[in-house]
């Protein structure tokens, strides 16, 4: 987390060193929600996708992975599985953020109580993605 810190912190001018810094973001939200900090992993994620380039797939898709984790470790499953379905539908294509949407949601569909959509995620996962870990582990 300190490693993180301390590049978001960079005066970041150039265009790879602001995504490094993207990056960075993206590592400390997921620490924090790691760390069960979902409220603070939430506004992180927020102010990176506020700043993001709605084209920019292979940074979203990852963000929005990084916001449905934390969203999970809020409790908040709802808006978890909105997240991970933003991948999904908007952003599936990053082949690693939606292969890690699609076996998250799968989880999470299961947590809501709603079985059938946790099987369909999980069907897809395995139809798109079988050599994935995000599969093999499902499986």
């Amino acid at each position: 987390m300190a490693a993180f810190e301390q590049a978001t912190a960079i005066d970041a001018t150039d265009p790879a060193s602001l995504e490094q810094k993207r990056l960075a973001s993206l590592g400390k939200a997921r620490g924090l929600g790691a760390q069960g900090k979902g409220a603070e992993a939430i506004a992180v994620v927020n102010q990176l996708l506020d700043g993001a380039n709605p084209e920019d797939a292979e940074l979203l898709g990852p963000a929005y992975n990084a916001l449905g984790d934390a969203h999970r470790a809020a409790g908040r499953l709802q808006d978890a599985a909105l997240a991970y379905l933003t991948v999904d539908l908007v952003y599936n294509t990053n082949p690693a953020a939606h292969a890690e949407a699609l076996a998250k949601l799968a989880a999470v569909w299961d947590e809501i109580g709603q079985p059938e959509r946790g099987r369909e995620a999980r069907t897809a996962l395995q139809a798109t993605y079988p050599e994935t870990s995000w599969a093999r582990a499902g499986s």
